[in-house]
């Protein structure tokens, strides 16, 4: 357990002086005042023209789909560089030559790039906070909200884990755009088979439409898991969200995600 902890503070400080999180953090930061601000000031002026606009209290919506974006974003960088960036300097050899097992390695890599995604999310949703209240507007967050980060932390998770997969065969750059692919991918199969009876599922079953229940059936549904993290981040409700069906498919399949990931790892030359 300790050489876990052990790892997971070395990813956490590695991460932190990273100077993507950096330009990530001040790009959200401009965005969240641009948003907070902004609409506000552009209703002022369409009002006074008498064109009828209501965007009060509209921004945090806005805002809280840029902090859910890019904590995806975020996840897929962490988790896909926690354990390339080892091999690329040379120190994964040297980690695991000390008392430090296969498993405790990955564990630790994994939890820290988590630990570093949802400490993003947070200090974005706090910023958040402060610049709509500074604005005016009503800030949503409701008893809702910790359902809300209990989703975005499956969801963030589930992206670590695949992301971290993905880099097992290919480089930074190249596992990056393959895992947007994924998640993008996975996106779409979800708009197709949400709120579908199963009994729909094998109706018309063209090669697009096998794919993408494919990747609906296998991966975890990571995409329906961040939306359910936005809406109730605001106070919103997810319509027709099977929670008993969703909370199931995701133990299975994060578990097989996870040993297949720790199976590839395993076998990898070091």
């Amino acid at each position: 357990m300790n050489n876990v902890k052990i790892l997971i503070g070395d990813t956490v400080k590695k991460e932190l002086r990273s100077k993507t999180l950096l330009w990530l953090f001040i790009l959200n930061i401009l965005i969240i005042v641009f948003v907070s601000g902004g609409i506000n000031y552009v209703t002022d002026i369409v009002a006074e023209f008498g064109v009828p606009m209501d965007l009060k209290n509209k921004s945090i919506h806005i805002i809280n789909f840029f902090v859910s974006f890019w904590s995806g974003i975020m996840a897929i960088i962490f988790g896909g560089n926690c354990v390339r960036s080892d091999e690329d300097e040379g120190v994964i050899g040297q980690i695991l030559s000390l008392p430090i097992s296969r498993k405790e390695y990955l564990i630790g890599r994994a939890l820290g790039a988590l630990i570093i995604s949802l400490g993003f999310y947070l200090v974005l949703n706090t910023c958040s906070l402060l610049f709509v209240m500074i604005s005016g507007d009503d800030f949503p967050f409701l008893s809702s909200f910790p359902l809300g980060f209990a989703a975005n932390f499956a969801s963030i998770f589930a992206l670590v884990s695949l992301s971290m997969l993905v880099s097992l065969f290919s480089g930074k750059l190249l596992g990056f755009i393959t895992t947007i692919i994924i998640y993008s991918f996975l996106t779409m199969a979800e708009s197709i088979f949400y709120q579908q009876p199963i009994s729909e599922f094998l109706k018309d079953l063209g090669l697009f439409k096998f794919l993408s229940l494919l990747m609906y059936t296998i991966f975890p549904h990571i995409s329906s898991l961040g939306n359910i993290a936005s809406k109730y981040a605001v106070g919103s409700n997810y319509e027709g969200f099977n929670y008993l069906f969703e909370f199931i498919h995701y133990g299975i399949s994060l578990s097989v995600l996870l040993f297949i990931l720790q199976y590839f790892f395993n076998k990898k030359e070091i």
